[in-house]
């Protein structure tokens, strides 16, 4: 009997090759995915703190910050000091931001409709669901662990080509790896 895939590897390798077109299509539009869901996330928010958003990507605000500098200097968002805290900064969508992230949803919605075509409305639905509920009871595992022994992984931030901060490999958290010769 052939040894079957597991399911972690095909949605590990899924994930990847979506992400690969999804920085494709960004690309085109001078941005990375994390650049691009920071600005999804501010969406519809008169504005979030840059430690909210470092929360929500698991990563140390610290290199969320090179992130926001970036998108701060291609003026898609603004940051200001809380009036009662100066150590609080908050971020909110400019205009020219709004502009973009409109821009990049309709070419995203091509690439899914693309990705996902094969698929009937029925099964889309069903992945979805399927995909959500499991998203769901992993990170209430984390919760439940205090993240000790949760499978989720890390993204990392990082300055990508150019300058601009971007997405590295997804690493464990606490796993190293040693230096090659």
């Amino acid at each position: 009997m052939p040894h079957q895939q597991r399911t972690i590897y095909l949605m590990s390798r899924l994930n990847h090759a979506i992400r690969q077109r999804l920085e494709e299509v960004l690309r085109k539009h001078d941005l990375t995915a994390v650049q691009y869901t920071v600005l999804s996330l501010l969406r519809g928010r008169e504005q979030l703190s840059s430690a909210e958003i470092a929360r929500r990507f698991s990563v140390k605000p610290q290199s969320m910050n090179e992130v926001i500098f970036v998108l701060e200097g291609k003026q898609c968002i603004t940051r200001a000091e809380d009036p009662e805290n100066r150590r609080v900064l908050h971020v909110a969508l400019t205009a020219a931001g709004r502009r973009l992230l409109e821009t990049c949803d309709a070419r995203i919605d091509e690439l899914e409709n693309r990705l996902f075509a094969r698929l009937s409305a029925n099964r889309l639905g069903q992945f979805r669901d399927t995909t959500s509920e499991l998203l769901m009871f992993v990170r209430s595992a984390a919760d439940d662990s205090g993240g000790e022994s949760a499978p989720a992984l890390l993204i990392e931030v990082k300055p990508a080509r150019g300058g601009a901060a971007g997405v590295s490999k997804p690493k464990r958290p606490g796993k190293r790896t040693a230096a090659r010769p």
